[in-house]
């Protein structure tokens, strides 16, 4: 007795998704602001000052600030691209 299958895999593909404004917004001001010599905490709190959210609408914290940055480097990573933060 024999069985026999198909096994399909799918991997996510982060070469097709792209950010939205409000995400490339995020990360490019966080950027600067990071460049500029701010700290997480000082970051997250310029942006709850701004009256901005995160992409699922709460409030900025050091944590999130951080995963922005981290987030884009990965993806910078995958497609092969330098991007420093």
């Amino acid at each position: 007795m024999f069985f026999c299958f198909e096994i399909v895999l799918t991997i996510p593909n982060f070469r097709k998704t792209r950010y939205v404004r409000y995400q490339e917004f995020l990360h490019d001001k966080i950027k600067e602001l990071h460049g500029g010599g701010r700290g997480y905490r000082k970051i997250a709190q310029w942006l709850r000052e701004g009256g901005c959210k995160t992409i699922r609408g709460r409030r900025f914290c050091a944590n999130h600030v951080y995963s922005i940055s981290k987030r884009k480097r990965e993806r910078a990573v995958v497609q092969n691209q330098d991007v420093s933060t």
